[in-house]
């Protein structure tokens, strides 16, 4: 408005003569051309600012069409990731009671490695609720521990057994928090756990077997070394006897052999000792 004012007073003065007489046909001519300049100079200025708003219009479209796609490719590479994937993932969603407490939790997101390792259909594990999926998880204070998860935003590993249809089955599972909920990878170490139970089973096995050895060791060489001494002796009484060189040289080849086998009796009465962790040395 000052503008225009400006312009219509320096109009004015170009219209007065010079004795202050005032033509106004030329005044009239004047403002008019004014007005047009002014129309002029705002349907430019509506034309640039039409202009503006249409490039802004499509650099907004293009942007959300680059974000779009962007979008597509991250849920395109997500759901590849998800359906490669050999272990279980599952989405959760808090489910809080009256109180806005974390109660429970929901599936929202199942990969085919967590349905096959559930042994439910895909139908039936979306929105299952996570006590439903694990009927003994409440004893083993699991929601608990997934909702420190959720406040701490510290991640959680644990292996899991439960029984479910006749047959018991271990899990390797870790959960993080990720925006009102957690989720959770799963892998199924059923045969890993059996392999380990078997293995552990084995092992007691051939320590059993190596302490009953090691005890018919001990017992048989105590047994044996008993009526050695009594050869021992026997061979003693001989030596004293009348004896031709012959005799005496068999005699004396009795009691090389004799020593000799003693001294096998005493290695193996020490070997199960040392087995049986009795052994002691002398000074």
């Amino acid at each position: 408005m000052e503008l225009t004012r400006r312009l219509i007073e320096r109009q004015l003065r170009m219209a007065t003569s010079h004795d202050g007489v005032t033509d106004w046909n030329r005044f009239v001519e004047i403002v008019e051309n004014t007005y047009r300049d002014m129309d002029r100079e705002r349907r430019l200025s509506d034309r640039s600012l039409q202009l503006l708003s249409n490039e802004l219009l499509d650099l907004n479209q293009r942007t959300k069409e680059e974000a779009r796609i962007r979008i597509n490719r991250s849920e395109d590479l997500l759901a590849s990731v998800l359906l490669s994937s050999q272990h279980g993932i599952l989405v959760f969603q808090s489910v809080k009671d009256s109180d806005g407490v974390i109660c429970n939790f929901k599936v929202t997101l199942a990969n085919q490695s967590a349905v096959e390792i559930s042994r439910r259909s895909a139908e039936d594990l979306e929105g299952c609720l996570l006590t439903d999926l694990l009927p003994d998880i409440q004893k083993k204070d699991i929601i608990k521990h997934l909702v420190e998860v959720c406040r701490t935003g510290k991640p959680l590993w644990s292996d899991l057994r439960y029984h479910q249809k006749r047959q018991t089955q271990w899990l390797s599972t870790s959960a993080v928090r990720i925006d009102d909920g957690i989720a959770v990878t799963v892998q199924d170490i059923t045969s890993k756990k059996l392999a380990e139970i078997e293995l552990r089973r084995a092992k007691e096995s051939a320590e059993n077997a190596s302490q009953a050895k090691s005890e018919f060791l001990a017992r048989m060489s105590h047994e044996i070394r008993t009526p050695m001494n009594g050869v021992f002796g026997m061979l003693d009484l001989l030596a004293d006897t009348y004896l031709d060189d012959n005799q005496l040289d068999l005699v004396q080849s009795c009691q090389s052999s004799a020593t000799s086998l003693l001294m096998i009796i005493n290695d193996i009465l020490d070997f199960s000792k040392i087995e049986a962790g009795k052994f002691e040395l002398s000074q």
